[in-house]
């Protein structure tokens, strides 16, 4: 594979208390987001 000249992301899959990894491989997603609903209106 050329990388040259691409940007490379690596992207988490949760951590200890979250893991989602069989989640996003099974249905092929990545998730994300603050891990928090933020701040409400």
């Amino acid at each position: 594979m050329d990388i040259e000249g691409k940007k490379i992301w690596q992207q988490a899959a949760g951590d200890m208390d979250r893991d989602y990894v069989d989640l996003c491989l099974k249905w092929d997603v990545i998730l994300n987001g603050p891990g928090h609903r933020g701040s409400r209106p």
